[in-house]
């Protein structure tokens, strides 16, 4: 199931979670993205992030990759 998020500012994100495989597909107004696999407590808090978390996942953080 995709969960539709929202920034404050207007930014929007679409995400599913794996849970067999613990990662997450976060999709943006112009890409996909895919998490490596995270550990079981870092998916389960995942789990409950907001647009804003997503967006500072992807800017601060190098445990994605672009899905074509």
């Amino acid at each position: 199931m995709r969960t539709q998020l929202k920034t404050i500012t207007g930014k929007k994100f679409s995400v599913t979670s794996n849970i067999s495989k613990r990662t997450f597909t976060i999709y943006t107004e112009s890409a996909k993205y895919r998490t490596v696999q995270l550990s079981k407590d870092e998916f389960n808090d995942s789990l409950h992030n907001t647009g804003k978390d997503w967006q500072n996942f992807l800017l601060s953080s190098q445990d994605y990759y672009i899905v074509n």
